[in-house]
């Protein structure tokens, strides 16, 4: 069903620049899933950065490298009023956007780097930010603002409530404020992993 489902859409659709056959989109059970994933957070007043392989909205990739339904999913999100960030990939070049209250990354290829290079990057979480750390020679690095979430959970603005659908656009590190020292979450650097893993073939040796 999934697959009649696609091709009905791409045929419905056809002509369109981002209807190629190398992108997709979210079906009917995923965006279900996301949508009750969404509601879950607002309800306990908690924040969603959330992954795709495409690229969802205009200007954070190439329009031949978009979700087929990106508009459709990015509604979803943004009806939700809890979604920090949006990363994707699939664009080999990157970009960036922040449209309709939501900030959207893609993040460039790594295997673009040069031959005998290292490139990966690290996501710090924060109170007040978000920072992408990008690390060697592909990923460019981001300190993306983080507005307060208002009591009902979604992101609060100067008038209090959700944030509005106006397209917004701000340069990196802008609106800040005070920086954390802390951050609440972030992914472990390769080395951090290397090292771990160290330790667990350790710790198993032990206890064999």
């Amino acid at each position: 069903p999934e697959h009649a489902a696609a091709q009905a859409y791409l045929s419905a659709h056809a002509g369109e620049p981002r209807m190629q056959r190398w992108n997709g989109g979210a079906g009917a059970a995923q965006l279900a899933w996301l949508k009750s994933q969404l509601a879950e957070a607002s309800a306990e007043s908690r924040r969603v950065i959330v992954a795709s392989h495409h690229g969802l909205v205009r200007g954070a990739c190439r329009e031949t490298h978009r979700a087929w339904n990106g508009d459709e999913v990015c509604a979803v999100l943004r009806q939700s009023g809890v979604v920090a960030l949006c990363l994707a990939g699939h664009d080999h070049i990157g970009g960036f956007a922040h449209v309709g209250g939501m900030t959207h990354v893609t993040l460039e290829a790594i295997l673009e780097s040069p031959a005998g290079s290292n490139a990966f990057g690290v996501l710090r979480i924060y109170a007040d930010r978000i920072e992408i750390d990008g690390c060697g020679t592909a990923l460019t690095s981001r300190t993306l603002p983080l507005p307060p979430l208002s009591a009902g959970g979604g992101h609060a603005h100067a008038g209090g409530g959700h944030a509005d659908d106006r397209d917004e656009d701000y340069e990196d590190d802008a609106g800040a404020g005070e920086p954390s020292s802390r951050p609440l979450y972030r992914i472990p650097s390769a080395s951090e992993l290397s090292q771990q893993e160290k330790q667990r073939q350790f710790m198993q040796s032990l206890a064999g």
